[in-house]
């Protein structure tokens, strides 16, 4: 073959699909760097998506946002968080980078879930106390209905822990509820004349 066939079958030959070595070196400092941004990438995000929880907590803890309408305010606020995109990232980087875009999202809704539970609890104690308070107040009165009281102060008993409230307070003040209406002095005289139960239904359980 003359010189210059040759020459002709070397330019009509494909070229080798394997990188060369100042290529290969080239690709691995593209996708270190597109690694680096993908971490700089993870974390803003990260910090968006606690910053979030962070604003719909504090405003369930002041009282402006209701508990009930936190996991709402939390999608909303969490759905306007975008993460900028890093093309040259390999495919498993890639896929790494989506699993801790979604961690973060999943953290940030679960701080805000034990937010609102919190939030509930704190609610729940409100609302029981106030309960007890008034039962105490019905059983100072003299016509005071002995069997509501009684099965009123059991559902309290049943949710009283509900709420995170001290089991020993809540036998504490029952058993001083159930000196005040079982006092026989304090039975009010039922239409036919007999008198009431002496002991409210799950007073003495």
């Amino acid at each position: 073959m003359t010189p210059s066939r040759r020459r002709w079958a070397a330019w009509r030959r494909p070229a080798c699909s394997s990188p060369t070595g100042h290529q290969a070196r080239e690709i691995q400092e593209r996708q270190s760097l597109a690694r680096a941004r993908a971490t700089n990438v993870l974390l803003d995000h990260e910090m968006a998506a606690k910053a979030a929880a962070t604003d719909v907590s504090e405003r369930m803890q002041s009282g402006d946002l209701d508990w009930r309408s936190a996991e709402f305010e939390s999608q909303q606020a969490l759905g306007k968080i975008t993460a900028a995109d890093v093309p040259e990232l390999d495919p498993a980087d890639a896929e790494r980078l989506q699993g801790g875009l979604r961690r973060n999202l999943e953290e940030a809704r679960l701080t805000v879930l034990g937010a609102a539970n919190v939030a509930k609890r704190k609610e729940g104690k409100t609302e029981t106390l106030a309960s007890l308070d008034m039962l105490d107040k019905l059983a100072g009165l003299p016509d005071a209905d002995i069997d509501m009281l009684g099965k009123r102060l059991t559902a309290l008993g049943e949710r009283w822990q509900e709420v995170g409230l001290d089991p020993a307070q809540f036998e504490q003040t029952r058993q001083g509820l159930r000196r005040q209406v079982v006092d026989p002095a304090r039975v009010a005289p039922r239409n036919d004349g007999s008198r009431g139960s002496h002991c409210p239904a799950g007073a003495g359980q």
